[in-house]
């Protein structure tokens, strides 16, 4: 006979995208921002009760260790918080990015959660230099994960009115129409 075979515990989860994104605020006194929407996830910074977070999506996870929540927010990454890219793929003068896509990582390091990702000449700002990793300016595609349980989402507003669309960049705006000046009545 053979011996019974162990499940393997998998993160099989559930993904709601946000659109638009819904505005939440802390709970909590602290809490931990993550670079995966687990408690496996790296802890990159933390918020504060009161702060204020953008919610892109809604993770559940359909297995979960014990005390781990099974509901996480990907949030808008905080700014000013620690991020980092391979200084090999950044130009050394310009700082811009010197390959297809390079990985924004919560750490300096491989062993770290891919935070973003940035295209070929997107220029980063230099915070410092650590062991062939440059600690960068947030990028605003950064994003983190946070327990669910600890936020409270704010309603979505509705417009009272229906705003236009503005055109695209490339369309080129219709010429202004202007009414001829008032005529002054002859004497």
């Amino acid at each position: 006979k053979h011996a019974p075979v162990e499940k393997k515990m998998t993160s099989v989860k559930k993904n709601v995208v946000l659109n638009p994104p819904v505005a939440a605020v802390v709970k909590c006194d602290v809490l931990d921002v993550r670079g995966q929407g687990s408690f496996t996830g790296e802890v990159i910074t933390h918020v504060k009760k009161g702060e204020s977070v953008t919610v892109l999506e809604e993770t559940t996870l359909e297995h979960v260790r014990p005390n781990e929540p099974a509901q996480w927010s990907r949030i808008v990454m905080p700014t000013n918080t620690p991020v980092w890219v391979n200084a090999e793929f950044i130009e050394p003068e310009s700082k811009a990015v010197r390959v297809k896509k390079v990985n924004v990582r919560g750490g300096p390091g491989e062993n770290y959660s891919v935070v973003a990702r940035l295209d070929k000449g997107t220029v980063v700002r230099e915070i410092r230099k650590q062991q062939g990793w440059l600690e960068i300016e947030t990028p605003a595609n950064a994003f983190a994960f946070v327990a669910s349980e600890y936020l409270d989402k704010q309603a979505a507003a509705t417009p009272a009115f229906a705003v236009a669309e503005a055109p695209h960049p490339s369309t080129p705006l219709p010429p202004v129409e202007t009414a001829p000046a008032p005529q002054a009545p002859s004497p």
